[in-house]
């Protein structure tokens, strides 16, 4: 549970980098300007956790000086230069299913590789809303966090305006929709073939099954289409990632 919320602190936490213009503090003192953060309480513990995402991500830095200590740091570009770095990563998963003979080799072979940044974008599905949505999203996760909102419809749904599926059902034309439902094929068979226990496997099976289902239809439901690419099941598998960009036109 503080993992869930974390990565949600971790993205607030950049917004407000962004918003200020940088934050630089000592490690000692970091945590502190953000335990009150928008009149929300929260643990050490849950900031810690924040903390090491940001990290991870390489998205906060540390140095050290002799003299002064131990300081944290986030640029403004930090952010951005993470969302760079995610799609170089992609670039190489999408380069070594392109250069196999087959697409389902391809992807086999990509996702047994690991991907710095792309894995991190997979496992916090906080970050991939972010990059998409912004400002906006992070409002409306401040709002349902401030209105004590169980953290399952904060992980697995998407908290956004109307505004930002404006234009996919016009963008998205015969091509587009039929890639999509090439990688939902491939992406079924990864999961069959991968080590999850039986019961993930079958809830992580009937997303990608109700996905190719949601997809028949003339004006298929993206929204209904993204939240469940977005699931706790299929976020972890590469290849969401590119159907999203499809998606989003990213």
């Amino acid at each position: 549970m503080v993992e869930e919320i974390s990565q949600y602190l971790a993205v607030m936490i950049v917004n407000r980098a962004v918003e200020e213009e940088g934050i630089i503090a000592p490690s000692d003192q970091f945590l502190g300007q953000f335990e009150n953060m928008f009149g929300l309480q929260l643990s050490r513990q849950q900031l810690e956790g924040a903390i090491k995402i940001l990290s991870e991500c390489m998205i906060l830095t540390k140095s050290n000086d002799p003299l002064a200590g131990e300081f944290l740091a986030i640029k403004t570009t930090s952010f951005q230069i993470f969302k760079q770095r995610v799609r170089s990563d992609l670039r190489e998963y999408n380069r070594i299913v392109e250069s196999a003979e087959n697409e389902h080799t391809g992807i086999n072979r990509a996702e047994g590789r690991s991907y710095r940044y792309l894995d991190k974008y997979n496992k916090w599905p906080a970050l991939r809303n972010y990059a998409e949505f912004g400002v906006a999203w992070i409002a409306k996760v401040v709002e349902r966090l401030q209105n004590n909102e169980p953290l399952e419809s904060l992980v697995s749904g998407l908290p956004i305006t109307s505004s930002s599926w404006t234009g996919i059902s016009d963008r998205i034309g015969i091509s587009e929709k039929q890639t999509i439902i090439e990688k939902i094929v491939s992406l079924r068979s990864a999961i069959e073939q991968s080590d999850l226990d039986e019961i993930t496997k079958k809830n992580a099976l009937a997303r990608a099954n109700a996905i190719e289902s949601l997809l028949e239809a003339p004006d298929p439901p993206w929204r209904e289409i993204v939240e469940l690419l977005n699931s706790r099941y299929l976020c972890a598998f590469l290849n969401v990632t590119a159907i999203l960009q499809i998606i989003f036109g990213s």
